[in-house]
């Protein structure tokens, strides 16, 4: 298994008795994706983010697996953090061109719903001279679904936090094209008072809902 590890810390003051905690960009992850750990402090009940940690190419199967803990040295100070179990899911359907997922599911006593989507780059050519041409992709153009926080928000459901990755994937799909966009949302959500019985989340409660596509019953519960 190959791991590779970048370790940032921030100047933060450490003090005797103090202890690291691990969380993740996203719990959830899929076979072959990236994984953000942020390493925090807590200090006088407040948490300081102290480092960060990029983990690649270590899931390389689905179920579960333990992250951590790790170890680090300030100030000749030696800190250990705990571990965290997480659920590592299939791979995206290889089969699917253009597609868009909804996942639900509660980590860490937090309640979690994550945007997949995943855009063919179109590829076009201008000829500009005799034998010049200029070869261009319409990444800058796409458009990716994002929540409608507002209509949630009616029906009892915060979206505390956000936090999205995009980038270009060369996928093996059955497709000539081959290079994709893909955009991941991880938000964080509670529930309010105003909130009544499960509902299924629909269409509606998206922005630029991609045309043509559907997605599997994703329910918002307690």
């Amino acid at each position: 298994m190959k791991l590779t590890v970048i370790l940032l810390f921030t100047t933060v003051a450490f003090a005797f008795g103090q202890k690291m905690k691990l969380d993740v960009s996203n719990p959830m992850p899929r076979v072959n994706d990236e994984l953000e750990v942020i390493l925090s402090v807590e200090s006088n009940q407040r948490e300081i983010i102290a480092g960060r940690i990029m983990l690649k190419e270590i899931f390389l199967d689905t179920g579960l697996m333990t992250i951590g803990p790790f170890k680090a040295s300030v100030n000749n100070q030696t800190y250990e953090t705990d571990k965290l179990q997480l659920r590592v899911g299939a791979e995206l359907p290889t089969s699917i061109v253009d597609g868009f997922w909804v996942r639900t599911f509660s980590f860490n006593s937090k309640l979690y719903i994550v945007l997949e989507q995943r855009i063919s780059d179109k590829i076009s050519k201008e000829k500009i001279s005799g034998n010049e041409v200029i070869i261009s992709t319409n990444s800058a153009e796409l458009l990716f679904a994002e929540l409608n926080e507002e209509l949630l928000e009616d029906n009892g459901v915060a979206i505390l936090t956000a936090r999205s990755s995009t980038g270009t994937k060369i996928i093996k799909l059955n497709d000539s094209r081959g290079t994709f966009t893909y955009k991941n949302t991880v938000y964080i959500y509670e529930l309010n008072p105003e909130y009544g019985s499960p509902f299924k989340i629909t269409k509606e409660y998206f922005r630029d809902f991609p045309r043509n596509a559907e997605i599997a019953d994703v329910w918002i519960k307690k």
